[in-house]
């Protein structure tokens, strides 16, 4: 074989590949080279007679397919020869571009995987040799090659992005495990040094731009290595054919009231111990993105690897209690650090929304160590209050931002991800509550009222500021026409999440967020019988405006008082329960709100279809409203007692059944028949209204306590036509 005659085809084919008109053609001779038998000495005669970055990573890319393909072709020496020519060949041109040579790393890496069962060890123990070499050498390119070789020896022996050398299931698993078990903890300490010394004395000094291409490439690495899916801590059965966990979160029901379920972390071995769980390792990865933050992609990459090490929980530190407390302090101290450094810069809607990305990772780090660490350790840190206080702070910020997000961006992500780490605060103290009742801890009782006192005041907060950013935004909606940009998603299903937190915090102080409640619906209810009563089309921008405002009051109310409760019998939750036994029957802010939602049903039903009023009827809110009765009648009409181990006397006397409480609920399902029947007919050329109703008949037929009285008085005929219009659909 002529190779000075191999290598001038070679050159041209990559010269023509850049060429429309010739690159097929070239793109064959490409193929038909990489298919040649015994072709790697030639690859090497090129690298080593070109400086055409193109030709470099075309022959690096054909080392990679020949080694697949032939291995078994070449002795073990030819290919120990190769790996070492192709990291002496990165090393001594320091001017290589990054793609060339992550391309030749990950040739070397293939060479190494796919010969793993015939390396001995020492040759396996090569791979780290080489790498501690390279760290080691006084020579600026090279801990910056260390570190890409890292990357890619990283890459082939995970199960996130090893390539398909075509062995089976049971060869990569052994891979992996060795590396595992050998490698990456020395890599991982090796990563922590060479970062060390990059932020070394830098604590308040942001790092030049553009960034070192040795903290780069070691951020990196470090992702990929605290990403690592480990064999010893794996939750699931290996079995062949797989690789990987794949996302433990399955779509959601969308009318379900639990939040979508958080995506798998990794799970450390407890030998990780001292890497991941100590407080100078901590603080050394804050530090890292506070100087950095101006590189958006070095950024981000640290904060997914502080959202790794905040998962820690007690079981890891085997519940020896100082280890623990000293790393939550590490924890809060560096998010407080994060947490000031965007107050500071978050000035306007501008900078906010210019700031969505680091609000959203410092988010998501608090929200991981409050889940995974008791509420009650976490607020013994002497910081915990403040950086709670911050976080408040934060998540008005974020719901005020959402006002100018109208493209649904990193601001509104930020806000739900701030609900959702309150959400986690409020599930960890139920937790700790229902433990501290079985010690009786005199010392822990007290926390847990503080911190229960703590909570409701802000949780009032972020529900009135909710409630009164929804009012807000309203008027753009109307504008807008969000229905449409967003796909044709319904609201409730759009923001479920949103609806479920709101709901949960407001449960923690109902009395507050019923008031408010109350307070804009019988406002925007008048409003509405005030323009209707006007009768002036000219009004129109107004009546949506209104219509959109009632909508939300509509879909917060019902998330606040009954749940979703999909296949089985959502009861009234406890809180709203006991505070509608404290109230008289007049001030009961519970009846008093679910009867002006019935009076708003008999209101917007009571029009004749030939009536300008019916023209101002909102399609949206007679769904809306439907949903709302459908869900709040679950829960409220004709009630069990004996599910409820208290009862308020309100709710019983207006919503329950006959007998010792004197219910009025019969009478209610009676009035709501007649509603549905007048919805049915004002709304019979509407496919939205037509579905919410039958779905709301499917839960009356589904209820044992409403069925017997939503057939009563013919409602069986009106049923049988229902289910004739709904074939339709």
């Amino acid at each position: 074989m002529d190779v000075a005659q191999v290598h001038a085809h070679f050159v041209e084919a990559c010269s023509d590949l850049q060429v429309p008109a010739t690159r097929a053609a070239a793109d064959e001779v490409l193929t038909n080279f990489r298919q040649t038998p015994q072709i790697l000495p030639a690859c090497q005669y090129i690298l080593d007679n070109t400086d055409a970055p193109m030709v470099q990573f075309q022959a690096a890319a054909a080392i990679c397919e020949i080694i697949l393909r032939e291995f078994s072709a070449y002795q073990t020496q030819d290919l120990v020869s190769l790996k070492n020519f192709m990291l002496n060949y990165c090393l001594h041109r320091p001017n290589l571009p990054k793609y060339v040579r992550d391309q030749l790393v990950l040739a070397v890496a293939t060479i190494m995987k796919r010969g793993f069962m015939e390396w001995t060890e020492t040759e396996r123990e090569n791979m780290f040799t080489n790498i501690k070499e390279l760290w080691d050498m006084n020579n600026e390119q090279a801990p910056v090659l260390a570190s890409a070789l890292s990357n890619a020896y990283v890459d082939q022996f995970s199960d996130m992005k090893a390539r398909a050398v075509g062995l089976n299931w049971e060869f990569h698993h052994k891979c992996k495990v060795w590396f595992e078990h050998h490698m990456l903890q020395r890599l991982f300490q090796h990563s922590l040094q060479t970062l060390h010394r990059q932020c070394h004395g830098r604590e308040n000094v942001a790092i030049a731009s553009p960034t070192p291409d040795i903290l780069f490439e070691t951020v990196t690495l470090v992702e990929k290595m605290l990403h690592w899916e480990f064999d010893e801590t794996s939750d699931h059965a290996a079995l062949p054919g797989t690789s990987g966990i794949g996302s433990k979160n399955d779509n959601s029901d969308l009318d379900s009231d639990e939040p979508d379920a958080r995506p798998s972390f990794t799970v450390f071995p407890r030998s990780w111990r001292n890497l991941v769980g100590n407080r100078d390792i901590i603080w050394l990865f804050f530090t890292l993105y506070l100087i950095v933050q101006h590189d958006d992609r070095l950024s981000h990459r640290l904060r997914q690897c502080l959202i790794q090490l905040s998962g820690q929980n007690e079981k890891f530190f085997d519940h020896e209690h100082e280890a623990i407390v000293e790393y939550a302090n590490a924890m809060i101290f560096g998010l407080q650090k994060c947490l000031n450094s965007i107050s500071a810069t978050s000035t306007d809607a501008q900078s906010i929304e210019e700031q969505g990305p680091q609000i959203l990772g410092v988010i998501q780090v608090a929200r991981r160590l409050i889940e995974n660490l008791p509420v009650l350790l976490l607020s013994q840190q002497g910081e915990f209050y403040i950086f709670l206080n911050d976080i408040a702070k934060l998540t008005t910020v974020c719901l005020r931002g959402t006002v100018e997000d109208v493209d649904q961006g990193w601001i509104s992500e930020a806000f739900d991800e701030c609900l959702a780490t309150w959400v986690s605060l409020v599930v960890n103290l139920q937790q700790a509550e229902e433990t501290s009742r079985n010690n009786n801890n005199e010392n822990e009782r007290k926390e847990i009222e503080k911190l229960s006192q703590f909570l409701k005041t802000f949780s009032f907060t972020i529900v009135q500021n909710y409630i009164d950013t929804r009012i807000e935004m309203a008027s753009s909606s109307v504008q807008d026409d969000d229905e449409e940009l967003d796909g044709g998603m319904k609201d409730r299903e759009l923001y479920a999440d949103q609806l479920i937190s709101i709901a949960t915090l407001a449960r923690l102080d109902p009395c507050q967020s019923l008031h408010q409640l109350q307070y804009v619906a019988t406002e925007q209810f008048t409003i509405l019988k005030d323009l209707f009563n006007t009768g002036n089309m000219e009004m129109e921008r107004q009546m949506g405006i209104t219509n959109e405002r009632i909508h939300w009051i509509l879909l917060i109310s019902g998330s606040i008082l009954a749940d979703a409760g999909e296949g089985e019998k959502p009861l009234i939750p406890n809180s709203l329960m006991h505070l509608s036994g404290m109230q008289a029957l007049a001030e009961d802010q519970v009846v008093n709100l679910s009867n002006t939602f019935l009076e708003m049903l008999q209101y917007l039903s009571g029009w004749g279809t030939t009536t300008i009023q019916a023209t101002f009827c909102s399609p949206q809110v007679a769904e809306t409203l439907i949903w709302y009765m459908e869900r709040w009648s679950k829960s409220y009409l004709l009630i069990d007692e004996e599910d409820y181990g208290y009862v308020s006397p309100n709710i019983a006397r207006q919503f329950g059944k006959p007998g010792p409480s004197e219910g009025e609920g019969q009478r209610i399902v009676s009035f709501l028949i007649d509603q549905i029947k007048t919805n049915f007919g004002m709304w019979n050329a509407d496919e939205d209204v037509l579905v919410q109703i039958i779905r709301w008949l499917n839960t009356c037929g589904m209820s044992r306590n409403l069925k017997n009285g939503f057939l009563h008085a013919g409602m069986r005929l009106f049923v049988m036509e229902v289910l004739r219009v709904a074939v339709m659909f």
